[in-house]
């Protein structure tokens, strides 16, 4: 019970008490009633505000995706649309410059030719990405051997590596094969990237070594280079799109790149349901040669 006393005084003196009592029950039951009255008004709010919340967003968001995909195709169009002048291009320098005696309007239509070939690589890649982020290409997921696929693309880049007076050489555990699911040819796309990168930065005399193994469930290819490394704060953004490597390796007379490479790797890698990661061959990045490492699915 719930008990308020008053005293009743008369010509200074107590004369009484007076007492009123009433059960808590009947508080509780009235607080009850109250509860299931808006536990039930307070959820249709809520659902209401999540609905009304999710149609506005969807609405205002639907601009922005039409705008992307509007953007995505005209990338796609266009990269795939430029690509035949660039030929015709590239075959007219190709002429010219056979038919130059001088060395200088030789060297101009050789310049012509190499940047006609970069740029058609920079559309090639940005029709990958096109189709990458329109879930277009066309990416298998199959069992194929990780180990051969290895051995294949270190092959093509022999006679580059022993050209630049650097070396490559192929380390793989086991020997019988690494069985892995995925796309053996985008895989191959994904290395050859890698070896690009990992040759470019390194110095003549340096070493680039590409290793496979199984490991926790996943097939690994591992490629490793002795150039300058990726700095600590540079690596978050080394996948990033248009990103210059250059920026992060320090070494002036590397090359150009598209910036595209590494970010068309990795999205290859997730497409198979693998991944792409970077590191420093040692934990401090001081000259210690950057480690990609391409991790897919294994078959066990």
């Amino acid at each position: 019970m719930r008990v308020a006393s008053a005293p009743i005084v008369q010509d200074g003196n107590v004369i009484g008490v007076l007492q009123v009592a009433r059960s808590p029950a009947v508080v509780w039951e009235i607080v009850g009633s109250l509860v299931l009255v808006l536990v039930p008004i307070g959820l249709g709010a809520l659902l209401l505000s999540a609905v009304g919340g999710l149609y506005v967003s969807r609405r205002a968001m639907r601009p922005v995706q039409d705008a992307f995909e509007r953007q995505r195709t005209f990338i796609a169009d266009a990269s795939h649309e430029l690509k035949t002048p660039l030929t015709l291009i590239r075959a007219d320098a190709e002429v010219l410059s056979s038919a130059l005696t001088d060395p200088d309007d030789r060297e101009l239509a050789d310049d012509l030719i190499s940047e006609t070939d970069r740029m058609n690589a920079l559309l090639s890649d940005l029709l990958t990405l096109a189709r990458l982020d329109a879930g277009k290409l066309s990416v298998e997921r199959k069992p194929f051997d990780l180990a051969n696929t290895i051995a294949e693309t270190a092959e093509r880049f022999d006679a580059r590596a022993a050209a630049e007076g650097k070396r490559l050489e192929v380390r793989l555990d086991p020997a019988d094969g690494i069985p892995a699911r995925g796309d053996a040819g985008r895989t191959e796309q994904i290395l050859a990237s890698l070896l690009d990168n990992a040759l470019r930065f390194t110095p003549p005399g340096g070493l680039v070594t590409v290793e496979g193994h199984p490991q926790d469930g996943q097939a690994l290819a591992t490629v490793t280079d002795t150039g300058p490394g990726i700095p600590h704060e540079h690596l978050p953004r080394v996948f990033d799109r248009f990103y210059r490597a250059e920026a992060a390796r320090t070494r002036g007379d590397a090359g150009g790149g598209t910036g595209l490479g590494l970010s068309i790797a990795r999205a290859l890698a997730r497409a198979q349901g693998g991944d792409l990661t970077a590191a420093n061959a040692r934990s401090d990045g001081a000259s210690s040669g950057a480690s990609f490492t391409l991790k897919l699915p294994a078959i066990n």
